[in-house]
């Protein structure tokens, strides 16, 4: 019976850890970009490189969230400081990604599109950009690429 009661109790931890409510601050966007962003909300993966969605808090459609230790995507954030003509940017699925090293993982923005579509993952640079791959047929589909050619 005792073993009975520890499993309900660890499977009921799992849970509640699990779904625990991921914080994230979204972005201020103008209103084209934020249709663009719920446009992109609804297109976004259920598991992102293996890792289910989770939700996040505030509520917003220009915030989703994977996994624990959570991989965060915000749409419509600024365009990175960094980001010039010639940085150095990743392709995955025909979506060019600038990368940044931030405390405990990278931090990836989506460029060339009407709005920018920030995605921070934790761990090493080896598993960073494995994520980006899942998330760019949506990109791709919901965010249209810039007519001026600027990353």
């Amino acid at each position: 019976m005792f073993v009975g009661g520890t499993l309900v109790i660890g499977v009921a931890a799992y849970v509640l850890f699990h779904s625990a409510v991921v914080p994230v601050d979204p972005p201020q966007t103008s209103a084209e970009q934020s249709a663009i962003c719920r446009d992109l909300q609804t297109l976004l993966p259920d598991l992102l490189d293996g890792r289910p969605s989770r939700q996040t808090g505030p509520l917003s459609p220009l915030t989703a969230a994977w996994g624990d230790p959570a991989v965060v995507l915000r749409c419509g954030v600024a365009r990175p400081a960094g980001l010039t003509l010639t940085s150095q940017l990743f392709q995955a699925d025909g979506v060019s990604w600038f990368p940044e090293q931030v405390s405990g993982g990278w931090r990836f923005t989506a460029t060339g599109r009407k709005a920018y579509v920030e995605v921070t993952v934790p761990g090493a640079q080896e598993q960073a950009s494995a994520p980006l791959v899942d998330l760019a047929p949506a990109v791709s589909n919901a965010i249209p690429v810039r007519a001026d050619g600027r990353p």
